[in-house]
């Protein structure tokens, strides 16, 4: 795996879990009360 690639892995993972964290947090937030 070359270092492109592997670049473009790590920045799609991350752009995932910034999207995927606060939509996660607002619905435990919202179903825990």
């Amino acid at each position: 795996m070359d270092t492109q690639t592997k670049r473009e892995i790590w920045l799609l993972a991350i752009g995932t879990a910034l999207v995927e964290l606060p939509v996660a947090f607002a619905a435990f937030t919202i179903f825990s009360h």
